[in-house]
């Protein structure tokens, strides 16, 4: 994948409008929080979407104060290769339901903290969602996020919805939002760059040749 993009295409990466977020008095301090989108999909879409991100929202902006949270949402057919490698780069956190679109991961920069949605189909009205901690969850091994997000030196956590992986699911507001209050926000106070690096396209710090007529010289 190479490091210098095409610059037409650089030029017409799709950022995507901040859907929800709170104000701080003086700015110092960003938190670009990106989560992904299937509900134009038939499979893993969450049905309680719009709960979800305020659910995100509202936690970290109770967690973080001082800080102006930003929330996006993401929908990959919105974007090519070179505008989701961007819009991912930014992110401090990812939320994602399981799918493709973590593939995305790769992009992301050292110190991002991801929570990827997973699903429990054997929820019952005494049981509705599982726990990690006792060893349920998806019915098959899925170590290939976890792997992505070690390479990229991310974080990713697991939170588990009530659904499956050919039909929609539900996700846990409440156990999203502990994810949120417990362990990002814990880690994102001990960062000291919430906003100059992850504002930067991921080209940026590249040794680009100068285009010349549109072309990029080989």
């Amino acid at each position: 994948l190479a490091a210098c993009p095409d610059p037409a295409e650089a030029a017409h990466v799709r950022e995507p409008p901040v859907r929800l977020g709170n104000a701080t008095a003086n700015g110092s301090c960003v938190v670009e929080v990106l989560v992904v989108s299937r509900q134009d999909a038939r499979s893993r879409a969450v049905r309680n979407h719009d709960q979800l991100l305020e659910t995100v929202s509202a936690s970290l902006g109770r967690a973080l104060p001082a800080c102006a949270v930003r929330l996006r949402v993401f929908v990959g057919r919105d974007h090519s290769l070179t505008s989701a490698a961007a819009v991912w780069h930014r992110a401090h956190v990812v939320v994602a339901p399981h799918g493709a679109a973590l593939a995305n991961i790769i992009f992301v920069q050292p110190g991002t903290l991801v929570v990827e949605l997973g699903y429990y189909s054997a929820a019952s009205s005494t049981r509705p969602y599982a726990s990690t901690v006792e060893g349920l969850g998806m019915p098959w091994p899925a170590p290939y996020y976890w792997a992505a997000a070690a390479s990229a030196e991310a974080t990713l956590f697991a939170s588990m919805a009530i659904g499956s992986y050919s039909g929609p699911m539900t996700a846990n507001l409440e156990d999203v939002a502990t994810l949120m209050a417990d362990q990002i926000a814990p880690r994102l106070r001990r960062r000291p760059d919430l906003t100059g690096r992850h504002l930067r396209p991921p080209w940026v710090t590249a040794v680009c040749p100068p285009a010349r007529d549109g072309v990029v010289p080989a």
